[in-house]
């Protein structure tokens, strides 16, 4: 039985399990922010279904930063009704960040891991000087962290610095003068790079040292070759209208296969055709909406322009060299899909889950 995260939580709370989120009343508020320079606080009622959705995906992001000085607060507005209001609350939940004792709004993903990387970017500076020492531990911070080298008087230094001071909330940034750094890791010096937790794990910027470039560059590395659909950026997914071919997983082993078969694949034809994985034990029945049965692992290519959907046959077992043999069948069908499949080296060993797991592991920057 597949338990999800909302059910994990309810049994260790029942478990006696304890919870990190910090819970404040009208008189405690006030010192609470101003104790923290950074705090995270989400205004509720019980009776609220929104907020019972939210509730387990919140306290799992006050448990991943459990280790770190960021705080994650509540206040049961059904008990202070007026300071809630006091506070700008008209729905709930509303989530505020205090950052300094003053407020913003928070209205991006729900989802823990989207709420602990922006609040480990808002708890650094836009942009870290960073030496050889600490340098392993700052590239780790978050699943993407930009790095500049070049010395501080040049003028690449102040791009960098404008570009890191207008996307912190999204990417964390550092800098570093060491020469010998950057050649370990066959970055130029002045050079660019993007450090990552997924695929590649670095992409070096090879453009010109512009604003525009650079920025783009960042963009274009940060997105990770096969993103995974889920509620928060289902909408977004399909509102694009980009053709999407969707890889139906029924386990971690099947997806750490098929991203390691296939991630160049899907790099290659990203400006083109996105690739997604589904995960079947939660959205299985979307399969049903692009051609195919509730037969899991599978895939299937869909387009909107025109409205098509491609599946896979169901009635062959499902391999990375399979779907690979269904995408160049796919070419050959829709000639307006220009990009190549020629001398690909993405369907190296490993050949089983298990060995997909273990070579995961083991990637290292």
């Amino acid at each position: 039985m597949q338990i999800t995260s909302k059910l994990a939580y309810s049994l260790l709370f029942a478990l006696g399990f304890q919870s990190q989120v910090i819970e404040l009343a009208e008189d405690t508020f006030d010192a609470a922010i101003a104790e923290n320079r950074l705090l995270m606080t989400m205004f509720y009622v019980p009776w609220c279904s929104h907020c019972q959705r939210f509730s387990p995906e919140y306290e799992k992001a006050s448990q991943l930063l459990s280790s770190s000085d960021i705080k994650i607060a509540k206040v049961n507005c059904e008990e202070h009704k007026d300071f809630c209001k006091s506070k700008g609350v008209t729905g709930y939940p509303t989530v505020k960040i205090y950052r300094e004792g003053v407020a913003s709004d928070y209205t991006s993903s729900r989802e823990a891991n989207a709420i602990v990387s922006l609040l480990k970017k808002a708890a650094i500076s836009p942009l870290s000087f960073v030496d050889s020492i600490h340098f392993d531990h700052f590239i780790q911070y978050d699943k993407v962290v930009v790095m500049g080298f070049f010395d501080k008087d040049s003028d690449i230094f102040n791009t960098f610095h404008d570009i890191a001071i207008a996307h912190h909330d999204a990417y964390v940034f550092g800098h570093s003068m060491d020469k010998e750094l950057a050649k370990k890791h066959g970055i130029p010096f002045p050079g660019v790079a993007v450090f990552k937790q997924y695929d590649e794990h670095l992409d070096i910027f090879p453009g010109q040292h512009t604003a525009e470039e650079i920025t783009s560059f960042i963009h274009r590395s940060a997105q990770p070759s096969i993103e995974e659909m889920t509620p928060v950026n289902y909408q977004a997914l399909l509102g694009a209208k980009q053709p999407l071919a969707y890889i139906f997983f029924t386990s971690d082993e099947e997806r750490e296969l098929y991203h390691s078969k296939l991630s160049k694949v899907a790099r290659r034809a990203a400006d083109q055709l996105k690739f997604v994985f589904v995960n079947s034990n939660l959205y299985g029945a979307h399969a049903q909406t692009v051609g195919l049965s509730l037969q899991f692992p599978t895939f299937s290519i869909q387009t909107f322009d025109p409205e098509a959907n491609f599946p896979i046959d169901q009635s062959i077992p499902l391999t990375p060299e399979v779907i690979l043999d269904h995408l160049k069948q796919f070419l050959d069908a829709n000639k307006e899909f220009t990009f190549n499949l020629d001398h690909l080296d993405a369907l190296e060993e490993p050949t089983t889950p298990e060995a997909a797991q273990e070579s995961t592991e083991s990637d290292e920057l």
